[in-house]
């Protein structure tokens, strides 16, 4: 399998993380479900607690060719937003990736459910044969939480009606972005989408603005780029900044300049043309290439020029069709440039130090 088709395999393996449903094997679905209504429905209770401590099982049955890892829970009750408990205290069971010791899975998909003691979380639970397990342990996103609940909560969110306790989960969730926790910074792009279901648009827009001053750096990111990519340009400053932010994990630094490339922010043009070929990540460079093939300014030939002698092959790619598209109005394909990537790049590397007309790329397509 050559590293394009690699590349789209692993793609597939994480749509896969994010549909909304597949095919089921035993009681345990391979799904997550992305609405939070649709949490609420298959849960029978869901409740704000922390994690006391946590356990494994012997038990690690094989789903849809995984080995699975069954775990047990014990955990202090906070609040509850639907269900009952007679107890402060509670248990429950998950599931997550079996690691026999030294071995390990190819596997890039979504995380399964990992509860870490201490953190507070929502957790969603439905009852099976008089016991509490996660209602969708298969890729379920846990929510964690600040470490304090705010202080506006109502005592009993599971009594509120139903805008009351949506405004009740928003609280926390904000609260949670606002924290300057560890744990929950990394989950506001899961946020988001749960406020703009609770809130709406306007009022999570205004949420977003003010996270903008967050203190964590992914949650000021995904804020903003929650916002860019809504049309609304506020956050871009903070986006600009953030793409050469070394503190920021290369995906997510790669993450930015893509958008700042899908909105077209010329503005951004330098930081990328320097990130395009100087960035030790390839994640960030092929990031900063996408951007510059989307911008599509006669300015970034040069630097797309140096960028065909990346050592990632996707990045070669990205450079020598961004160069097809700003000088000829066309990409190659990209099963193509596999095919034909000496001839290309050598046609490309003759033009850059000879000038003269812009080459003919589709005339090597055309080879036998």
């Amino acid at each position: 399998m050559n590293r394009f088709a690699t590349a789209a395999a692993l793609a597939f393996i994480f749509l896969i993380g994010h549909a909304q449903s597949l095919p089921v094997q035993g009681r345990i679905p391979f799904i997550r479900p992305s609405k939070l209504s649709l949490r609420f429905e298959k849960s029978d209770l869901v409740c704000t607690a922390i994690i006391v401590s946590t356990a494994q099982t012997a038990n690690s049955p094989v789903v849809e060719g995984f080995r699975m890892q069954e775990n047990l829970a014990r955990a202090k009750l906070d609040r509850v937003y639907k269900g009952r408990l007679s107890s402060r205290e509670f248990r429950f069971r998950w599931f997550s990736f079996f690691f026999e010791k030294g071995k390990s899975y190819a596997y890039s998909g979504p995380p399964l459910a990992n509860f870490l003691p201490g953190v507070r979380y929502f957790i969603f639970l439905r009852e099976q044969n008089g016991s509490l397990e996660v209602a969708i342990p298969m890729y379920q996103s846990e929510v964690p939480l600040a470490v304090e609940p705010p202080a506006e909560l109502p005592a009993d969110p599971s009594t509120a009606t139903g805008e009351a306790r949506g405004r009740a989960l928003a609280a926390e969730m904000v609260a949670a972005m606002r924290s300057n926790a560890t744990v929950p910074g990394g989950y506001a792009v899961e946020y988001i989408a749960y406020l703009r279901e609770i809130l709406g648009k306007q009022e999570t827009d205004r949420v977003l603005k003010s996270l903008l001053q967050a203190p964590q750096a992914k949650t000021r990111v995904e804020a903003a780029l929650a916002l860019t990519r809504d049309g609304d340009a506020f956050g871009l400053p903070l986006l600009r900044s953030a793409v050469s932010d070394p503190e920021l994990e290369p995906l997510n630094r790669s993450n930015v300049a893509r958008t700042l490339g899908e909105v077209r922010d010329s503005d951004a043009l330098p930081t990328l043309q320097q990130l395009a070929v100087h960035d030790p990540d390839f994640e960030v460079r092929d990031g900063a290439l996408y951007a510059l093939r989307e911008i599509a300014s006669h300015g970034s030939i040069r630097t797309l020029l140096q960028a065909l002698n990346d050592t990632n092959q996707m990045n070669r790619y990205l450079a020598a069709s961004a160069l097809e598209k700003i000088i000829n109005g066309e990409m190659c394909d990209i099963n193509q440039f596999d095919r034909y990537e000496p001839a290309i790049l050598a046609v490309w590397n003759r033009w850059a130090n000879r000038g003269g007309p812009p080459p003919d790329i589709a005339s090597i397509y055309r080879r036998p």
